[in-house]
């Protein structure tokens, strides 16, 4: 018994292995050398005087969505005017939807990662709002000529990305790429392959002791020491009740031994 049990341990243990080196390499190998998942570059334009898109619909590339396991986003960004500043900002989508308020807006609708442009939908307005920088809403900002970049950790609740002009005109033609980054997807994958090599470790070890380990003896007729009826018992062995050479059977087993002479009559014969 102890042998199956060894033996089916260590099986189970090779398939433990197996499936955490594996999963853990998939992770690995998906994870990119600098932890960051970029969507490559994209046309940020618009007629209007911003450009929002939700932080949900970038954070839907995470493997977990948003929460507080310190994922972070990230957008760089290039005005196509090299003199005009651009301005990235993050806030609450409440105090976004009350600054651009009146204002004409390109809202991101649709997100492709790996290709495509963006789809958006067109909120009109006609009022100008206050330029960005002096608007005391924002959870995360960043803005210059050339590239702008801006991360920001993720947290929970709802919030928008704002892309546009520094000086908050209407007429936005930019290019800018987004990402994610999963701080706890390498490191993970790394630990599954460390359990993985244990669990193949301790499955060897428990297949080599099942193989040495004494198979059990059998049972019944065959066990060792049985000694079937009518046969006689080697002197000093052991036999069970009833066969030759138990102490509690005749001394012919079974049935009467040839060498004893049969009665020299019958009943019927009988004075």
């Amino acid at each position: 018994m102890k042998r199956v049990v060894l033996l089916v341990l260590g099986g189970l243990a090779l398939l433990v292995a197996m499936a955490c080196v594996g999963g853990g390499s998939l992770l690995i190998v998906a994870s990119p050398d600098d932890g960051w998942d970029d969507s490559g570059r994209k046309r940020v334009t618009t007629p209007g005087h911003a450009f929002v898109v939700r932080t949900s619909e970038i954070a839907r590339r995470l493997p977990l969505g948003e929460g507080e396991l310190g994922e972070k986003l990230r957008f760089a960004a290039s005005s196509s005017d090299a003199g005009r500043p651009l301005f990235v900002g993050i806030g609450s989508t409440v105090d976004v939807q009350r600054y651009l308020a009146g204002a004409s807006v390109d809202e991101v609708v649709d997100l492709p990662w790996s290709g495509g442009g963006l789809g958006t939908i067109r909120v009109a307005g006609a009022l100008a709002p206050d330029p960005p920088d002096l608007t005391p809403i924002w959870v995360a900002s960043a803005v210059g000529s050339g590239r702008v970049e801006l991360e920001w950790t993720v947290r929970q609740g709802a919030f928008q990305l704002v892309v546009m002009n520094a000086d908050a005109m209407a007429g936005l033609e930019a290019e800018g790429s987004f990402g994610v980054r999963d701080p706890f997807v390498r490191p993970f994958g790394i630990a599954l392959v460390v359990v993985g090599a244990l669990a193949l470790v301790v499955g060897v070890v428990l297949l080599v002791l099942g193989a040495l380990a004494k198979r059990d003896p059998p049972a019944g007729p065959w066990a060792p020491g049985w000694v079937s009826p009518g046969a006689r018992a080697e002197p000093g062995s052991w036999s069970p009740p009833g066969t030759w050479g138990s102490p509690w059977a005749p001394p012919w087993g079974n049935g009467a031994p040839d060498d004893i002479p049969s009665a020299p009559w019958t009943r019927a014969q009988r004075p």
